[in-house]
Formats: structure tokens, C-alpha cells, sequence
């Protein structure tokens, strides 16, 4: 709003204007026209129009409550035109708030602030208000010859003493020291270092009241999409169902844009997945989709994506589960890895896995009594058992203990005729814990081979070889001294060992992926991606027990016989079933 003074007419007018966005933006913003760099009326888009919606129903119940909107976006839809757009226009003809945009990178971050810019650049006249020269990025609407140690007058006016900033995620101390009441948070799937740390320190500080939009395309499994996991899940609480957070998800799929179609030249869809271009047949008939649309995808395929399906999915999504899968640089290929959650998920639904922990007594020499070890079942139990052993199965029991760059144990426990999954462990517990659990299982799995890491805590294989446990992996060491070589027990992970064990698993993942039951793993490996250095590691916030334990597990069963031993004899526990479950109706395939 104009410091110029406005007759009662005038600022009806005006508040009529302002309260259709849609008329306000054309009138009074400008924005490059992409064909020609032309500054053309801001026109908004039916994608933005979803957005405007969302934010117009908001306005108009009082605003109490905040406002949290997450997006995620195909390319060229313009949801952050548009969030800036709205925030630019609120400051306008607000006194004393904030509008904050937090992008990326610098070069976005100078994209936005030259549309903020260009937006007051292009007001009317008798709209423009009081504007002081930024230190940084954005447009400070303040009187520039106030002084605050006189007496605000029509002659020293302060101005509206709002501000539009621009920062950058690289700057942790972004929005350090402002209230923002709007706030904007841009490409968040592609912000580097701790986010979860950063957006804990900043939301806080919002008031009540407020709006914040967050908007990215798909970077994989991330922080970012466990935001917008969370506001499509719901949760039981106190008999009723509730999000698991407050944020509005939006979603436009590339299709939905009228701009998406170009001239059919009556090319043959295809009608099998793998290839250049999918299963075209499948995607028209699923979405109904016309010809054009399908020319247009063809050609963005081809020139924009540069013949990769997996980037146009990206960039151009059908669906946020399509976008997900498809982004980011994972070291697994996580679509396989979906298909095989999806389906153990559906399994587990009414054949749930049995949870608890190994109980034992413990005598006064400080060992096992083989024939007290049960499992007690325990909704809060470490171990996950999928699948109860089989006399004369040879099996394998890895783990990757809880030191440097892990937070939790991990244990797994595999068939080693098949390689299936077939018990696991994660979660915290004390050292000599997580070795009597271990003990524990490879006494109950018929003396399985352990293969503990010992890259950082030794206490577990000392407490294992303390209870005299035989059957441990052993790996050759090359004494500097004598050239000759010991065994020891123990597997390392090292510079050189930790990509070996890692690509087999990778091939594990893409070849035999039936054979993983384990959710939490499965999750844990489709947040495992490259880093800057090509260094394949969990994403920021995640963590990688299961993956390292499952990596160390696979490798380390070449140490361990793959054939059924004779089972005429009979075992000593075989009376105690109490750990038995049920193995018809096994997932398969």
C-alpha cells in the first residue's frame, strides 16, 4: 500500500482488488516471459491456482492457525513464482512482517531476488512504497530518509518497515535474529548438511500465524520426503486418526499441465517397460493420456532428459511414489527394492513377523546355559524373527556393532542355502548384551557362523570367545614383522574391504531381492546414496546399520557351507519349540 494518502473510495477499491489474487497479480506484477525475456503480466497457471486455493482458504478463516504447505513439483509448474508473488504482496500492504526465501544455491538464490525486484520495479506509481538500497539479497520497504530520533510525521514516515530476504541453505544462520511470518523454503530435497538440524533451529521461531511453503522435485529418500511422507500418513491417537504433521501436501503431475502436448505424429506406442521409453500403452491407458500427451513426453524424454526415463520421472513425475523411486543417485535400484517392501508389507499384514528377545540364565562361571536360551515374544523387542530354523540349514549371523558412524547394533541372520533373511536385530544395548544375543542365536541356528565387525568395539567378540563360542569368522592378517600370516577374529571394515562388501550386496539387491525381509533394511537401503566424493554412504540424518550389517553378513557366508547337514540324529533342544514359528505361507518370490 502507497504511504500516499487514499480516499475512502480508493481504498475500497483497492481492498476489493487485493482480496481476488488472481486480478491483483495481473494488475500490478510483472514477470519474464521464458519465449522472449518480454516483462509480461503475471497470469497465474492452473498448478498455481491449486496453490492459491489452498492459501485462499486459509485467509479466509481468520488465520489463527499457521499455514504449512509442502509441494512437490514437476519443472516449469512455477509454485515458487508464485509463493513469492504472494509473499511480495503481503508485505506491501502489511507493516512490520517478514517474507523470507531460503533457496538452494546462489545462482537461485539471484533468480529470486531479481524477480523480488523486478516486482517492485514494475508496481504501479501510486503502488509503489518506500524502498531502501539492500546490504544483501532482497527488497527492504523502508523509508530511506527517516530518522527514527525524530517524531514520525507525514513529513519523516517511516515507511512500512517490512523486508523481503533472500538467503541461501548455505548459510546456517539463515533467518538467525528475524520473526518471519513468511517464509519460503525452496529445493529443499537439494540442500546439503544436516537439514533436519537446521529446520529445528529455524520453524521454531515463526510465530503463530504464519504461512511456510516448502517446495522441491524429488531427490531421492531424504528428508524431504519423509516431510511429505508425513503429511499423506496417518497415525492413531486416543481413538481417532490424525496426521503425523500439519503440512497440506500438493502434488500437480506433469500431464495436468496445459503446456505438456505437442503435435501426435503417429509414432507406435510401445506396450513393454524396459526400453527408451517404457511401457507407453500402460502410462496412456493409466492416466488417460492422449496422444499428444505422449508426443510430448517422447520429445521431453529425447531433448529435455536426455533419452533417461528415470530423469524424466524425476523431473516430470506421474505420481510423488514415480518421483521418489526415480530421483536422487542411490547405490541400490530402488525401484526393485519398492516392489519387494510393497510386498512384504502386504504379507505382514496378517502373517506379522514374531518380536522380541533372547532370554537366558547366565550361571556363576559366567556362562550360557544352552537349555534355558527361549525367545520371549516382546512388542518391544530388538529381534525380529521372520522365519524359525531348520535342523542340519547351515546358517550366518553378521553384525555391525554400534561405534563410530552408527548409532544402533545390528544383526543379521541368513539361510545360507538361499541367502533369505531370516532373523534380525537393531536397536541399543550394552556391548556384552549384544554378544549373548548373538550367542544366543547361533546356538538356536544351529551353531551359526558369527561374523561380528570389530573396526571399533572389540567387547563383543571378547565376550563371545569368553563363552566359548567356536564357530566365529576369522580373517587373515599378515604381521608386519614376520610376513607371516595369523587369523583373527572379526571382520574389518576398511578403505578396501567396505566398496567389496558393498557391491556385492548391491548385486544382492538387484538380482535376489526376494530374499529381503527386512523393512527397516530395505528402508535403510533406499536412503543409501552417492555423496559429492561418489561416496556411497546414508543419507544426511539417516543412519546405515542394517546396510553395513547386511553388507558384512553376505560376504562374510563364503566362510560357511551352503549344503543340509543329514538330520537323522536328533538335536538336544529339539522338545524346546517355544521359539518355533509357523513356516507355511512364507513370502515367495
Amino acid at each position: 500500500m502507497s504511504e500516499k494518502s487514499q480516499s475512502l473510495e480508493e481504498v475500497f477499491l483497492e481492498l476489493k482488488e487485493r482480496q481476488d489474487t488472481e486480478i491483483y497479480f495481473k494488475k500490478n506484477f510483472k514477470i519474464k516471459d521464458k519465449r522472449s525475456s518480454v516483462m509480461i503480466p503475471f497470469e497465474i497457471n492452473e498448478s498455481q491456482r491449486k496453490l492459491k486455493d489452498i492459501i485462499d482458504k486459509w485467509d479466509n478463516t481468520g488465520k489463527k492457525q499457521t499455514l504449512y504447505i509442502i509441494i512437490l513439483k514437476s519443472r516449469q509448474q512455477g509454485f515458487s513464482t508464485y509463493a513469492e508473488a504472494d509473499f511480495f504482496k503481503r508485505i506491501l500492504h502489511e507493516k512490520n512482517k517478514i517474507a523470507m526465501v531460503i533457496s538452494y544455491d546462489d545462482d537461485s538464490a539471484t533468480t529470486i531476488n531479481e524477480m523480488a525486484n523486478k516486482f517492485y520495479q514494475h508496481l504501479p506509481p501510486d503502488k509503489k512504497p518506500f524502498k531502501r538500497e539492500s546490504r544483501g539479497k532482497g527488497v527492504i520497504l523502508e523509508n530511506p530518509k527517516y530518522d527514527p530520533q525524530r517524531a514520525t510525521s507525514d513529513k519523516n514516515n517511516p515507511g512500512l518497515q517490512s523486508k523481503f530476504l533472500v538467503e541461501t541453505s548455505s548459510n546456517v544462520n539463515a533467518g538467525s535474529g528475524y520473526t518471519i511470518n513468511y517464509l519460503h523454503i525452496s529445493e529443499l530435497g537439494k540442500w546439503n548438511g544436516d537439514i533436519e538440524k537446521t529446520l529445528t533451529s529455524l520453524l521454531p521461531s515463526i510465530p503463530t500465524g504464519s504461512i511456510i511453503i516448502i517446495e522441491s522435485t524429488a531427490r531421492g529418500y531424504n528428508y524431504f520426503k519423509d516431510l511429505w511422507d508425513d503429511s499423506n500418513e496417518y497415525i492413531h491417537e486416543n481413538g481417532k486418526l490424525i496426521k503425523k504433521n500439519d503440512y497440506v501436501p500438493l502434488f500437480i503431475p506433469w500431464f495436468e499441465d496445459v503446456g505438456a502436448t505437442m503435435p501426435y505424429d503417429g509414432f507406435e506406442l510401445t506396450d513393454f517397460d524396459s526400453g527408451l521409453w517404457g511401457n507407453e500403452v500402460q502410462i496412456k491407458s493409466t492416466f488417460n493420456l492422449t496422444n499428444d500427451q505422449m508426443a510430448w513426453r517422447r520429445f521431453t524424454i529425447k531433448n529435455v532428459s536426455r533419452n533417461s526415463l528415470n530423469a524424466f520421472k524425476q523431473e516430470f513425475p506421474s505420481t510423488p511414489k514415480e518421483a521418489f523411486i526415480a530421483s536422487g543417485e542411490s547405490v541400490f535400484d530402488n525401484q526393485i527394492l519398492d516392489l519387494r517392501l510393497q510386498k512384504i508389507m502386504e504379507f505382514y499384514k496378517t502373517n506379522p513377523p514374531k518380536r522380541g528377545m533372547y532370554q537366558y540364565v547366565v550361571n556363576k562361571e559366567g556362562m550360557i546355559d544352552h537349555r534355558s536360551i527361549t525367545f520371549e515374544p516382546n512388542r518391544n523387542g530388538l529381534i525380529t524373527i521372520y522365519k524359525p530354523p531348520r535342523k542340519g540349514y547351515p546358517y550366518v549371523i553378521g553384525g555391525d556393532t554400534a561405534g563410530e558412524g552408527s548409532n544402533k547394533f545390528g544383526m543379521l541372520c541368513i539361510d545360507n542355502t538361499t541367502g533369505e533373511q531370516m532373523a534380525v536385530l537393531h536397536g541399543h544395548l550394552a556391548a556384552d548384551k549384544y554378544a549373548e544375543q548373538a550367542y544366543c542365536m547361533g546356538i538356536k541356528y544351529n551353531e551359526a557362523l558369527i561374523a561380528l565387525e570389530s573396526n571399533f568395539d572389540y567387547a563383543p567378540i571378547l565376550r563371545l570367545q569368553q563363552l566359548m563360542y567356536w564357530h566365529m569368522y576369522k580373517r587373515e592378517v599378515i604381521d608386519s614383522a614376520e610376513t607371516t600370516v595369523q587369523e583373527k577374529y572379526g571382520f574389518q571394515t576398511t578403505q578396501k574391504t567396505r566398496p567389496v562388501i558393498i557391491n556385492n550386496l548391491v548385486t544382492m539387491a538387484r538380482d535376489e531381492a526376494n530374499l529381503f525381509n527386512d523393512i527397516a533394511m530395505i528402508n535403510e537401503m533406499m536412503e543409501f546414496a552417492y555423496d559429492k566424493s561418489r561416496k556411497p554412504t546414508a543419507n544426511p540424518g539417516k543412519n546405515d546399520d542394517l546396510v553395513m550389517t547386511a553388507a558384512i553378513t553376505y560376504f562374510c557366508s563364503e566362510q560357511m557351507w551352503t549344503s543340509i547337514e543329514n538330520t537323522e540324529e536328533e538335536h538336544e533342544d529339539d522338545d524346546d519349540d517355544d521359539d518355533e514359528i509357523e513356516a507355511s505361507n512364507w513370502i515367495t518370490g
